[in-house]
């Protein structure tokens, strides 16, 4: 039996805000702590006791993260004869290429010391080549999870979502199209925007995250489901 959903026209309609529904926010940050809390622990204990200094370091962070986080990369690289099965879409990524690609733009790490600067390596982590597909999420786990003292915005279908409806709500952060939020850049001003709106200054961008992801997967799991994944 299909499970019956409300249409995408009608997805601001019932949306709530956080500061708009005492408790919200906490609740859902709360409920995501309960059911991610080992994965957040594993991945944290991974990243703090990993550098980036070698390649086999950077190569298990990479296997950790997207294996618990289903970044989308995938753990072989395609063979030439599958390549061909590809067409013209953009072939995946490998968890080998992804830590040979960060080792390689190490350096650049180190240039970064606040939200906006992060914009520039993420882009360049994001993309290896014209013929492989944008590791865009990945790249915002990926540096979220590397810097503990730079508040890094992470990017997934349920987060980008959730900020574009609520911004068809009332347009707090003025006209933004789906395709305009795979612009980083362009992510955090709405991001930051959502924030200014909602009132959480005072809380981390962390926890943020996790109320913009639970909330989505909530709503997902209604009946009607409510999908703003995009």
């Amino acid at each position: 039996m299909m499970m019956e959903k409300v249409s995408k026209k009608k997805i601001k309609n019932v949306i709530v805000f956080p500061n708009e529904k005492p408790g919200l926010f906490d609740c859902c940050v709360k409920q995501f702590d309960k059911n991610e809390s080992v994965n957040e622990k594993a991945v944290k204990k991974v990243f703090s006791a990993l550098d980036d200094t070698s390649l086999e370091n950077i190569l298990i962070r990479v296997i950790v993260l997207n294996d618990r986080y289903s970044t989308g990369l995938t753990n072989s690289p395609i063979s030439d004869e599958r390549k061909n099965e590809y067409g013209e879409k953009k072939l995946p990524i490998d968890v080998m290429q992804m830590a040979n690609h960060i080792y390689k733009n190490k350096d650049c790490f180190t240039d970064v010391h606040e939200t906006n600067e992060v914009v520039s390596l993420v882009n360049r982590l994001r993309n290896l080549g014209e013929e492989y597909v944008d590791a865009y999420s990945f790249a915002t786990k990926y540096c979220s999870w590397h810097f503990e003292n730079v508040e890094v915005p992470i990017v997934d279908s349920y987060v980008k979502g959730l900020l574009y409806y609520f911004n068809r709500k009332c347009n707090y952060a003025g006209r933004i199209t789906q395709e305009g939020l795979k612009d980083y850049g362009e992510f955090i001003r709405v991001y930051e925007a959502f924030i200014e709106k909602c009132e959480l200054k005072e809380k981390t961008y962390k926890e943020i995250d996790k109320y913009l992801w639970m909330y989505s997967k909530n709503l997902k799991d209604k009946k009607p489901s409510i999908d703003v994944r995009i």
